[in-house]
This record gives structure tokens, C-alpha cells and sequence, in this order.
């Protein structure tokens, strides 16, 4: 992975962001390449988000930061989703963050859209929409395991619920949609089984590509 050119990339793509707060942390430290990934996928959902809509972050116990192993809502900083006036909430976007099923188990999604009043220990009812990031450094294409997994989550959290058509997408539409992304490409040979099980493959995904969709 060329990291300097996803972060590069990661600093383009958050102009939004006034004073930096967001992609400053990816100039330091030792980071895996799946995690800048993630963050690289999570930015360019935000980016494409603030066309039609206010965003904001809000800061988590400690700070601007976010999660990379998953861990408590509470600590790490959360993203709100305005109108396009600034006047109401519609969502929270969390990074990493654990959400909790209905029997207490905690799930950690890389990217995972609630509803505006879900609180610091959100359950499945509280999530909209979400997504699942997967870089690989070899050549190929996104596994069927990787699909039967994610496709499971898809399927306990019932997702996506109808609230997911306020979110108003330009440059990629299909964000709309659970989305399996990778910087590799789609399985073409599994891609009914993927859609029959609301499940939508981006390949491709990466700075100076054309996405791939199923």
C-alpha cells in the first residue's frame, strides 16, 4: 500500500474539515494499512455527504479519535449528518464503534449509520446502514466468505431501514446500500448471491479509480 498516497488523498477529501482535526492523526504514528483504508473509505462517504449536507464531528471522551479495534461509542468522536440548511439532525456516522444486538453481544462495524438520538451503547434498532471496508495487498477479488460474513451482519441487523433514503449521495450512490468495499475487485461470479442477500460489492475503491459496483 502507497500510504502516503491515501493520505494525501484522506486530506483532499476532508476540506470540510476547517482546522484539520480529522485527518491530522494519520501524520503520526504506526498505522495498519487495512485501518487507513477503512478511514480512507469513511472520508470519501463524508466528503461525498457534505455536498448536500452539514457535517459536523463531535468529539468523544478522548478527544478526536477513533476507534481501531472497536471499542465504547462514548470514547471516540462521531460524526453528525444535518439538512442542508444545518437545521435538523437525520444521523450519526460511527467509525469502529461496537453496537449491540439484542442478546448483548457487542458487533464492531467500520462504518455504521444510526439514527440521530442513538445513544453511547446504540443496539441493532438504532442502526440505519452499514458498511464493511477490506484492502487487500494482492490482486483478486472479494471473497465468498467475505460476502457469507458480512452478509450475515447485514441480516441481524436488518438493515438498510427506510430512513436510509434522507441520505442524499453525488458521486456515489450505491453508498446508499450495505456496502462490501475493497481496493480489489467485485466477485462477479457471486453477485446474485450477494444481492439476493442485501449485499452490494464495490471494487476498485481507491484514490484516482473508477469504483466498481455489482
Amino acid at each position: 500500500m502507497d500510504v502516503n498516497l491515501y493520505k494525501e488523498s484522506i486530506k483532499k477529501i476532508t476540506v470540510w474539515d476547517g482546522d484539520g482535526s480529522v485527518f491530522g492523526f494519520i501524520d503520526s504514528g504506526s498505522f495498519m494499512t487495512d485501518y487507513i483504508y477503512e478511514f480512507y473509505c469513511s472520508m470519501e462517504m463524508l466528503n461525498d455527504l457534505s455536498v448536500s449536507h452539514k457535517v459536523s464531528i463531535v468529539p468523544g471522551e478522548k478527544g478526536i479519535h477513533f476507534s481501531r479495534k472497536g471499542g465504547h461509542k462514548i470514547n471516540h468522536a462521531k460524526f453528525l449528518i444535518f439538512s442542508s440548511n444545518g437545521e435538523e439532525c437525520l444521523f450519526q456516522i460511527c467509525l469502529g464503534t461496537e453496537i449491540y444486538m439484542k442478546d448483548g453481544y457487542p458487533f464492531r462495524a467500520d462504518i455504521s449509520v444510526q439514527t440521530p438520538d442513538a445513544d453511547d451503547s446504540p443496539n441493532q434498532e438504532a442502526v440505519i446502514l452499514i458498511h464493511d471496508s477490506k484492502y487487500s495487498s494482492l490482486d483478486g477479488t472479494i471473497s465468498l466468505s467475505e460476502i457469507k460474513a458480512f452478509a450475515t451482519d447485514v441480516s441481524d441487523f436488518d438493515v438498510p431501514k427506510p430512513d436510509v433514503e434522507k441520505l442524499i449521495f453525488s458521486k456515489f450512490p450505491f453508498l446508499k446500500f450495505n456496502c462490501l468495499i475493497s481496493n480489489i475487485s467485485i466477485n462477479s461470479i457471486r453477485k446474485n448471491y450477494a444481492i439476493e442477500r442485501n449485499v452490494k460489492q464495490i471494487g476498485k475503491f481507491f484514490p484516482g479509480s473508477t469504483a466498481l459496483e455489482d
